[in-house]
């Protein structure tokens, strides 16, 4: 029983917390390598991240996706960052940001605003800290308007975002920047994503991964809905076997209800006028009708909910389910996917991985422990036939 209930209590705690994960499309890379660019004029030397092309390629992916996404924005990690104030320093996860962000990642704003279109594309010194990076710094005082080091750059905190660490994030707090003036100050940045919300219910997949291959290079592809829905698959199956299971339990409630019944009107139609039993007669024909109907639609949409993950994971499915050169090159497509040498995660994905492990933890630990359960009332029940044997 304590497996029993600690399985559920996992399983419930990975679906709680998937379920707030944004069904997004990301693509992540490493971030280019920052390159000091010398000049005989002191003044004219900078640092050249990469990022510049990054952002006018990232027009171009938009332009190809079109309608087919809502909304698609630009960012990139620093996991270390360093931001201080007066004395105080912090280490924080930094979020350099870019246009239409807040529409793919959005942040609640608990004090100030969030940047705008005009500092984000200018890379303005402006800055939005989560409110316990605010906290840690400030404590009760109030951070909007004060001046922060962001790397050794002073930039102008304009807002607190209501954000607290969760799993997929390296550090403690986090602090938002434009892009662009990240890249000005030269900071090397760990990893660059794109953000994308689909327009469409699927099939944005492969389109998606050609735009940003094109116009980033080689990076990992990041489906958080189909990786969401891969991480409960065995949860998924679990739910559809026990559902199916009490569907035909009740079922078989079911059609000893409707024999009753059935011989309940045979018993007025012998015993009473046609005006007496006919009333009754039909409410029972009704009731019986309206359970077989409730069991039908429970048992169409556990099949649903058992079917749906074929339709969304068509890269396992075999051009022929017969021909074995079709099984064989699915399953070489998929261990050639599972061994790539560089596998780029983002926050959401690690999020999604460490949820998934716990939810077949739990599936795993509910299973044993009915298994278990199973065992030891079969033990009782021959210890009870051998006691009837002996006279017991």
């Amino acid at each position: 029983m304590l497996l029993i209930l600690l399985g559920i209590a996992a399983q419930l705690a990975a679906v709680w917390a998937l379920a707030s994960v944004d069904p997004l499309l990301e693509f992540a890379m490493p971030a280019p390598d920052v390159r000091r660019i010398e000049s005989s004029d002191a003044q004219a030397a900078r640092a050249d991240t990469g990022f510049d092309a990054l952002i006018e390629a990232r027009d171009d992916v938009a332009e190809q996706l079109g309608d087919a996404v809502s909304a698609l924005s630009m960012s990139a990690i620093k996991n270390g960052g360093s931001v201080s104030r007066d004395g105080e320093s912090a280490t924080a996860a930094l979020w350099g940001v870019d246009l239409r962000w807040q529409e793919t990642c959005p942040r609640r704003m608990i004090a100030g605003r969030w940047m705008d279109s005009a500092e984000l594309a200018r890379g303005a010194r402006v800055a939005v800290l989560d409110e316990d990076l605010a906290f840690e710094l400030f404590g009760s005082e109030s951070a909007e308007g004060a001046e922060v080091s962001i790397e050794g750059a002073a930039y102008t905190v304009i807002g607190v975002a209501r954000h607290s660490r969760g799993v997929g994030e390296a550090d403690e707090y986090s602090a938002y920047i434009p892009l662009r003036s990240a890249s000005k100050q030269g900071i090397q940045m760990d990893v660059a994503m794109l953000h994308a919300v689909s327009a469409v219910s699927s099939g944005l997949d492969q389109s998606f991964a050609e735009a940003a291959n094109a116009a980033w290079g080689a990076g990992e592809i990041h489906n958080l809905r189909k990786e969401r829905m891969g991480a409960l698959l065995l949860s998924r199956l679990l739910f559809c076997a026990f559902g199916l299971a009490l569907a035909f339990r009740l079922s078989r409630r079911w059609a000893k209800r409707a024999r009753r019944w059935r011989e309940q009107v045979a018993e007025l139609r012998r015993h009473a006028y046609l005006r007496r039993w006919l009333g009754p007669a039909l409410l029972r024909i009704l009731g019986a009708l309206l359970g077989a109907a409730l069991l039908l639609a429970m048992v169409w949409a556990l099949l649903s909910v058992g079917i749906e993950p074929v339709y969304s994971f068509t890269e396992w499915v075999p051009e022929s389910l017969v021909s074995a050169s079709a099984l064989r090159t699915v399953f070489w497509n998929r261990v050639s996917h599972a061994a790539r040498l560089i596998s780029v995660a983002t926050p959401e994905s690690a999020r999604i991985a460490f949820w998934g492990t716990l939810d077949r933890a739990g599936a795993v630990m509910l299973l044993l422990g009915l298994a278990l359960g199973r065992n030891k009332r079969g033990k009782i029940r021959r210890f009870g036939n051998q006691n009837e044997e002996a006279g017991v």
